[in-house]
């Protein structure tokens, strides 16, 4: 089963089964009353049988897989993934369903919902990438698949006709399970606005995992300081002294901290969320631990939250040799944080 930790209490994520059909089939029919956002309209979808919604919460052969958004015990939002067992492109999940009851917009449910497809997307190690279509024109819901590392790669003209007139779909793309060896890593200078938006992200990210005093991620102007090397990692190479391509996809970035002393301290570790669990902060790991030696530094340390949403974190550090040890430079015995740190 997966479960996704949602950083605001009262929204919850899981997989739907054959038990929510009632209300997954009622929340579906409010969606296919935007015909901006759906092909099919509600009345096509009312006439379906039980059998229709029934396969998309559990096919038979595992070819569908809804996640629900519940608020305590109502359904309010949903995304379905679609597989197929077709030789040429089984190596292909569709995403479709995507919806999020007006009421409950603005709590992150939408993010979140997206976030555990791609995660069971990758959890089938011959996916390798996932594709959708957007209405085009509808800002937020293309936002917020730019944000989880979706790509446009065309348009459909004329795709539907609405009560406004006909409209074009746009087509997007996410890889998935991608080649570590891929990875491309470099000393950034923090000029390139995907940067920018990217750690803009990670401090939204740490804001709603923590409270304000234990918030201790920094922002561009920190990054900027000559005392922080920090590093991107892309999905292509970057010559030197060049910006990456706009084609390229910035996949995760790390820095550290120079304490003096033979000190250093780790920050801004983060990958994006459609590259997770594919290897890629273990390979930004090693980086910086060559890094750090190549430099002479005699120790590497880190804050990080105690909350379950930095489990994984934790659980990457101590894997790597890290220990548990005190609070060290300017930090505080503070509840909310954890700290480790590891002998070069």
């Amino acid at each position: 089963m997966w479960i996704v930790n949602a950083p605001a209490p009262t929204i919850h994520i899981r997989p739907l089964t054959t038990a929510d059909v009632q209300p997954y089939r009622a929340l579906m029919l409010q969606a296919y009353d935007h015909p901006d956002a759906f092909t099919s309209t509600p009345d096509e979808r009312a006439a379906l049988p039980d059998s229709f919604w029934l396969q998309r919460l559990a096919h038979p052969q595992g070819l569908s897989v809804a996640f629900g958004a519940w608020l305590d015990d109502q359904l309010v939002g949903a995304v379905t993934l679609e597989f197929n067992e077709r030789t040429r492109t089984r190596h292909k999940a569709h995403l479709v369903g995507m919806y999020v009851q007006p009421d409950a917009q603005g709590q992150g449910a939408g993010k979140r919902l997206l976030a555990a497809a791609l995660a069971c997307a990758q959890a089938r190690p011959h996916i390798r990438l996932v594709n959708l279509t957007v209405t085009d024109g509808n800002t937020a819901a293309l936002a917020l698949y730019g944000g989880a590392g979706f790509q446009a790669f065309g348009t459909e003209p004329l795709a539907i006709h609405t009560p406004q007139g006909f409209r074009n779909k746009v087509h997007m793309w996410c890889p998935v399970n991608m080649n570590p060896t891929d990875l491309h890593i470099r000393l950034d200078d923090l000029t390139d606005p995907r940067v920018a938006a990217f750690m803009e992200e990670h401090l939204t990210d740490m804001r709603a995992a923590s409270p304000p005093e234990s918030v201790h991620a920094l922002d561009m102007d920190a990054l900027r300081q000559p005392h922080i090397l920090f590093w991107t990692a892309w999905s292509q190479p970057v010559p030197e002294a060049r910006a990456p391509e706009p084609d390229a996809r910035l996949l995760g970035t790390a820095a550290i901290k120079l304490h003096g002393s033979g000190l250093g301290e780790i920050k801004s570790m983060r990958t994006h969320a459609s590259a997770r669990g594919q290897g890629l902060a273990s390979r930004l790991l090693h980086h910086l631990l060559a890094q750090a030696r190549q430099r002479g530094l005699q120790r590497l340390s880190l804050e990080t939250g105690a909350e379950d949403f930095f489990a994984p974190a934790r659980s990457l550090y101590e894997r790597h040799g890290f220990a548990p040890c005190p609070p060290f430079a300017d930090y505080w015995d503070d509840p909310n944080s954890r700290f480790y740190t590891l002998e070069l």
